[in-house]
């Protein structure tokens, strides 16, 4: 092989792998966008979720006031025997 053939088919190798790494750059450009836009999406559905849902807490607690009160104290008062349960363990240990 002569000096010349080995620079040619150098050359030829060399703009082989500048195709492949544009590709190449290409396609993770594609990928990343496409992630993004996904995770936009799934963010955007899960706010509307949660918006939806305290709307709904909201109507409910207008429509039964007195069943979110007594509710609320209920939570209130399990929360508060948990809590004083633990501080007595805590106190003895």
């Amino acid at each position: 092989m002569t000096s010349i053939q080995t620079e040619s088919k150098t050359a030829e190798s060399a703009s082989r792998c500048e195709k492949m790494m544009g590709r190449a750059k290409t396609a993770v450009s594609d990928a990343i966008e496409d992630g993004a836009i996904a995770a936009k999406r799934f963010l955007r559905q899960k706010r509307n979720a949660a918006e939806d849902a305290v709307e709904q807490r909201v109507l409910a607690i207008r429509h039964n006031p007195v069943r979110s009160v007594a509710v609320a104290f209920s939570a209130g008062m399990v929360a508060g025997s948990v809590l004083s349960c633990f501080r007595g363990k805590a106190a003895k240990s």
